[in-house]
């Protein structure tokens, strides 16, 4: 299996270093909502002016996305993810306006999966265009996500809770070996039937 990891949200505390900002620079900013209380993903939405210029201010923080936490049990899970033989990769959308965002997830990964792991990151802004088989990801919802040929499995946040599709709540192992598991059963039985039909509509008669 082809596995696809967002970073920001999913394997990574995006939600901490951003409430950390926020009280130490705008605590004064009493309207802008926390991330546990973020119902959506787009955190410009109902903000006014100067909660969005604040806002802003945070995501081009210089060496923000570097600061990030890891999630409780993400790195394992992924490390023992490519021990089991599935081709790992990172996808993750660089913010534009910060001049260090790339530099800061390539160092993050370099921090902690080691150098040989940059390699694996791709930086993009479609994840439509990179080829997989599961994409774990908080975002909801995803551009373009009916032409892709990966499966997204929900990281789960309180801005997707709602969403329909596969998900999972931690990076507990029962939980990730589970829906991988799941998934490919899922995926070898369609392709099975693929084959059946294929050869039925070739048959002679």
């Amino acid at each position: 299996m082809r596995l696809l990891y967002d970073m920001d949200g999913t394997i990574a505390h995006f939600d901490r270093e951003y409430d950390r900002h926020l009280e130490e620079r705008y605590a004064h900013l009493t309207g802008i909502p926390r991330s546990a209380d973020q119902i959506s993903f787009n955190l410009w939405e109902g903000r006014s002016e100067e909660e969005q210029r604040a806002i802003q201010e945070i995501m081009d923080h210089e060496g923000f996305y570097r600061k990030l936490e890891p999630m409780d049990g993400a790195i394992d899970a992924v490390k023992e993810a490519a021990a089991l033989g599935h081709e790992v990769h990172f996808v993750s959308t660089p913010w534009a306006s910060n001049p260090t965002c790339a530099q800061d997830k390539y160092d993050w990964i370099a921090e902690h999966f080691g150098d040989d792991w940059r390699s694996k990151l791709i930086l993009t802004y479609d994840k439509t265009v990179v080829s997989g088989d599961i994409l774990f990801d908080d975002k909801d919802p995803i551009s373009r996500r009916e032409r892709a040929d990966w499966v997204q499995v929900f990281y789960t946040q309180p801005y997707n809770k709602n969403a329909a599709g596969y998900r999972i709540n931690s990076w507990d192992r029962d939980e990730w070996v589970s829906i991988i598991e799941l998934i490919a059963e899922e995926k070898r039985v369609t392709a099975a039937r693929n084959e059946e039909l294929a050869w039925l509509g070739s048959a002679p008669w």
